[in-house]
């Protein structure tokens, strides 16, 4: 127990971090009732249950985001975790639904280039995206599908590079994210878990000032 060095409440990590909390989600205790043919992972409370507390914690998260991102002008958000299983992918997506539903237009990014799961949430076709993207085999707006949520679209993670480090620290990367920040009112980047690579550093120079952190 003296060598356990884990955060076990929000508490924890209020006092020991120094960092303003934007939200607080309840992880996920039971499958959604009522899933219909959308192909959607019932990970997406905030689409199956939006009167849930799970949706209603993301619609907290959201006006946070919203009132903190419209001060400072951010657009492109980070989101990655700690560790594998911490639940960034399931809060990326629902957060980007509870944003569309504002009416404001919102792209994820699926830039984990080793093991993405985006697309399998959306019941999405990965076969290309943003691993072609970088390899200039497709430009991103050929990449970026369409969901049938009004005023989301996703970049998938397409082909998985073998030095997806150095893909993301590339000039295309950033070009990319830069234009792509012209025509959306928030773009959302999944990346991998802190402590495994160091991919979302590298992405996190690109999208600063701005990122987001999940912890379960």
């Amino acid at each position: 127990e003296m060598r356990d060095t884990t955060m076990k409440s929000v508490d924890e990590i209020r006092n020991q971090l120094h960092l303003p909390m934007l939200g607080e989600v309840p992880q996920f205790t039971e499958e959604p009732a009522h899933m219909d043919d959308s192909q959607f992972d019932s990970a997406l409370w905030y689409y199956y249950r939006p009167a849930s507390r799970e949706a209603e914690a993301y619609r907290s998260l959201r006006t946070s985001l919203l009132l903190k991102t419209e001060r400072n002008g951010a657009k492109v958000l980070q989101v990655t975790s700690a560790e594998p299983g911490d639940g960034k992918t399931t809060s990326v997506s629902n957060l980007a639904l509870a944003i569309a539903q504002t009416g404001r237009k919102v792209l994820i990014i699926d830039a984990d280039l080793r093991r993405p799961t985006v697309h399998k949430l959306f019941g999405i076709n990965n076969a290309v995206g943003l691993g072609d993207v970088l390899a200039q085999e497709i430009d991103a707006q050929t990449s970026i599908r369409e969901t049938r949520i009004s005023n989301l679209s996703i970049l998938t993670a397409g082909m998985l590079p073998e030095n997806p480090s150095e893909m993301l620290m590339s000039r295309r990367f950033a070009e990319m994210v830069n234009q792509l920040r012209n025509e959306y009112d928030y773009i959302l980047v999944d990346t991998p878990p802190l402590v495994v690579v160091s991919d979302p550093s590298v992405i996190a120079s690109t999208v600063a000032p701005t990122g987001l952190t999940t912890r379960q």
